[in-house]
């Protein structure tokens, strides 16, 4: 709700860039599988770079455009 709905009303609405709280935003429930594609591909790494929104919308993203079947 926070980053596909608020931050972009906010952001359009005031004119403000608020890519770095959506990106680094806490990534919720997102299925472990897309969070252990990321930790093998060292997207995220404990410690060092933690789960964020910003990387699964990324991920999913690259999973549409290069196989829809797949999300």
């Amino acid at each position: 709700m926070i980053c596909d709905g608020f931050w972009p009303l906010l952001a359009s609405g005031e004119g403000l860039d608020l890519a770095g709280l959506w990106y680094h935003w806490y990534a919720g429930d997102a299925p472990a599988s897309l969070s252990i594609v990321l930790r093998q591909t060292g997207r995220f790494e404990i410690g060092r770079d933690p789960a964020c929104h910003g990387g699964v919308q990324g991920l999913l993203g690259f999973l549409v455009e290069t196989d829809p079947q797949t999300v």
